[in-house]
């Protein structure tokens, strides 16, 4: 989607992550004997990884707060690679070159299940 909204926008598109900080992530695992493939249930989460967005965030004292963070200025090492290398995906970890991949992040203590959607 990023890609054709990239293609559509030009210089007015921008990347924008949404992470959360809770120990806890609603997960998707696949279930060929339900009607949609998968189940949906609780995954407990590891601390967050050094380096990572979300340990950047909790060494902060904002893991509990919703906070919107520019990612265009932030510190890189002698070599230039930049200093938040990992973020969330779920509840895996995603090595990369953060603030090349987002322009900012929305970060939010935690998120639930929708109990309204019948999986």
């Amino acid at each position: 989607m990023g890609q054709h909204l990239q293609r559509m926008l030009g210089q007015d598109y921008r990347t924008v992550a949404l992470v959360h900080t809770a120990d806890h992530v609603p997960e998707i695992y696949p279930d060929q004997s339900t009607s949609v493939g998968f189940t949906l249930s609780e995954a407990r989460l590891e601390p967050a990884e050094p380096g990572s967005l979300e340990a950047a965030l909790t060494d902060a004292g904002l893991a509990d707060r919703i906070t919107l963070t520019d990612l265009r200025h932030t510190p890189r090492d002698a070599q230039g690679t930049p200093l938040l290398n990992g973020i969330r995906f779920q509840s895996s970890h995603l090595t990369t070159p953060v603030p090349e991949a987002f322009e900012a992040v929305i970060a939010i203590r935690t998120v639930t299940r929708d109990r309204t959607v019948r999986f």
